[in-house]
């Protein structure tokens, strides 16, 4: 049986193909003028903005979970959804710095 995957996660794997293309492909020729500096730059900014706006969606989402009486979590499910934004959070900041040492490296 197939799970389905959530949107949520489908643009996190795009965000992060996109980081890794530019990554794997930042000593290519195309990247080498400058105009492919700031198309690089730029996309990554955009990526992180999108990775950002996930982020806080998630977090604005678990802490609505957290807060409903209704539902009754066990420490493994409450450790679950705070493990998760946590995690995105961290993968934000890497994201974020990533960005921002190859834009001061120039």
């Amino acid at each position: 049986m197939v799970d389905k995957v959530s949107l949520k996660d489908r643009a996190i794997y795009i965000i992060c193909i996109v980081f890794l293309t530019l990554d794997l492909t930042s000593s290519n020729v195309i990247w080498a003028s400058e105009i492919g500096y700031y198309i690089q730059i730029v996309a990554r900014i955009i990526a992180c903005i999108g990775f950002a706006i996930i982020v806080i969606l998630d977090l604005v989402d678990s802490s609505r979970k957290l807060k409903n009486r209704e539902n009754l979590y066990s420490k493994k499910q409450i450790f679950k959804i705070v493990s998760s934004v946590l995690i995105d959070f961290i993968i934000l900041i890497i994201f974020v710095m990533t960005t921002y040492k190859r834009a001061v490296s120039k």
